[in-house]
């Protein structure tokens, strides 16, 4: 016996060294790269920083877009649409917002490794924008947060929580710092892989400067010298967004076998048509009371008014029912229009997931230039007209059969500024908020609590907020127990604790 165990131990030196000469190339993955090339790692980050920018059905449906009245809801269980808070809904939202940040940063480093540094300048630069995007996301929706501190991995597990204000100023610089990195005359560095613009360093430019307005329009109601300085230098840099051709927009696809790439109107439709959201009566109704050429384009008939074999009806869903409302739109279903599936989930569709478009800038200068900044009154109206024209002439819109008369008719009606200030300032908003819908209810709902426009009715269901829209999303609910004392510091600095009705610092 003991002879045979020498022979196995023997026989096991004599294979050992054979089997170790190609240790390393057997144990590495054929099809996985030792290193993420920086063009992969710029597509994940646009990816998720649109679709995964909150959850894309919790956050942006269910909350956002059912509080702005985008989306209308009738399942009584989704409890976020009628103002119960949900923690877990919240939890998402912090996670995902930090690790598209986080991936952002690592794209930063990859770069800097990988590519001949006047390159790496370029790519570091587009990776800043993209982390700053989120960030704007993230402090909007909750207020102070970590920031300064954050994404230093375990350098500081309990960062401190930073203000908005501090914050945002931050982000002004780092931004203007990142479009001045760019140089229009490189070539573009990420090619396809850049879901945007195909590495074109004047729309990268561009989608930055825009991002500037985005953050100082934020500011008109708390800081307007800060706003005004921040608007009129970049309404002066002649480098905004000039057509639809600049549009940010995350292409997507609905042939129906990767969920997760399809527009997320188109979701529920198509995974679980019981679920699906309907639209809301709110945007329905402006629609119809602005004879909008979109409305049977964005919006499915009734199902009843189809049966009937009439002319078709559009109807949406009223916000935050009560108990009595939900058991009546429940038993009339067919009564409520939801997304057009033809338009979100048709298998010839263009329509992409937008982040920023060339109609929602055109507004944001016809605001500026009514406050005087950057613009006159007259070139308010320019812009207000630009930014209707724009957001009527998608090239999905026109797809599905919108003419030039068409939006020569809309534009006719409804395009011409009128009344005092604030008047002109609600025709803005609420055209601004049409433009958002189904793509951008993040930006709706900030726009929204920034301007007071559109004018909503919160509804009838009381909720965690005594009737009213919210302000805000909690924290994550993983904050009191891994951060507790920043937690509680922040916590205290919110009029009305951790809750939906307390503001973050510029919705004053």
């Amino acid at each position: 016996m003991r002879n045979k165990f020498l022979q196995y131990i023997l026989l096991t030196f004599l294979i050992f060294p054979a089997c170790t000469g190609d240790f390393e190339e057997i144990n590495t993955p054929p099809t996985r790269p030792a290193a993420v090339p920086s063009e992969f790692s710029l597509s994940h980050v646009q990816y998720r920083s649109v679709r995964e920018k909150g959850n894309s059905w919790t956050n942006q449906i269910l909350q956002w877009g059912a509080w702005i009245q985008h989306y209308g809801n009738h399942n009584q269980g989704f409890t976020t649409a009628h103002y119960q808070d949900i923690l877990n809904y919240n939890d998402d939202f912090w996670n995902n917002m930090y690790g598209n940040m986080n991936n952002a940063r690592k794209g930063k480093e990859l770069a800097e490794a990988q590519d001949a540094p006047n390159i790496a300048t370029q790519k570091i630069a587009i990776f800043e924008i993209m982390e700053i995007l989120n960030w704007i996301c993230l402090t909007d929706m909750v207020g102070d947060v970590p920031y300064f501190g954050a994404l230093q991995g375990g350098a500081d597990l309990t960062p401190s929580y930073d203000a908005q204000q501090q914050i945002y100023a931050d982000l002004a610089q780092r931004l203007e710092d990142a479009v001045n990195s760019l140089d229009p005359n490189d070539g573009a560095f990420f090619g396809s892989a850049d879901l945007f613009f195909q590495g074109d360093p004047e729309k990268w430019i561009k989608f930055g400067n825009a991002l500037r307005l985005r953050i100082a329009l934020r500011l008109s109601k708390v800081d307007p010298g800060t706003a005004q300085a921040q608007a009129t230098a970049v309404m002066n840099s002649g480098l905004l967004p000039s057509s639809n051709d600049d549009d940010a927009v995350l292409p997507t696809e609905n042939s129906g076998t990767v969920f997760s790439d399809m527009h997320r109107a188109a979701e529920l439709l198509i995974r679980s048509p019981a679920d699906a959201p309907f639209l809301g009566e709110a945007f329905i109704q402006t629609m119809i009371d602005k004879n909008d050429p979109r409305l049977p384009i964005i919006a499915a008939p009734t199902p009843r008014s189809v049966a009937a074999g009439g002319d078709l009806e559009y109807r949406g869903v009223s916000p935050a029912l009560s108990d009595a409302q939900y058991a009546d739109v429940n038993a009339n279903l067919d009564f409520y229009s939801r997304p057009n599936g033809v338009l979100f989930a048709g298998p010839t569709t263009t329509r992409g997931q937008t982040s920023m478009s060339y109609a929602e800038v055109s507004f944001a200068k016809a605001e500026a230039a009514l406050r005087g900044w950057g613009g006159t009154e007259a070139d308010a109206q320019t812009f207000f007209e630009e930014g209707i024209r724009a957001a009527l002439s998608r090239g999905d819109f026109l797809n599905f059969g919108i003419t030039q008369q068409d939006i020569d008719d809309y534009v006719t009606a409804n395009g011409t500024l009128t009344g005092s200030f604030d008047e002109k300032l609600e025709q803005i908003m609420v055209e601004k908020w049409q433009a958002f819908a189904l793509d951008q209810e993040d930006e709706a709902f900030s726009e929204w609590r920034r301007t007071g426009y559109p004018v909503l009715d919160p509804g009838q269901n009381l909720g965690d907020t005594g009737g009213t829209i919210p302000r805000r999303l909690t924290y994550s609910n993983d904050e009191p127990l891994l951060n507790p004392a920043n937690y509680d510091n922040a916590v205290s600095k919110l009029p009305n604790g951790d809750t939906y009705t307390s503001r973050v610092w510029w919705d004053q």
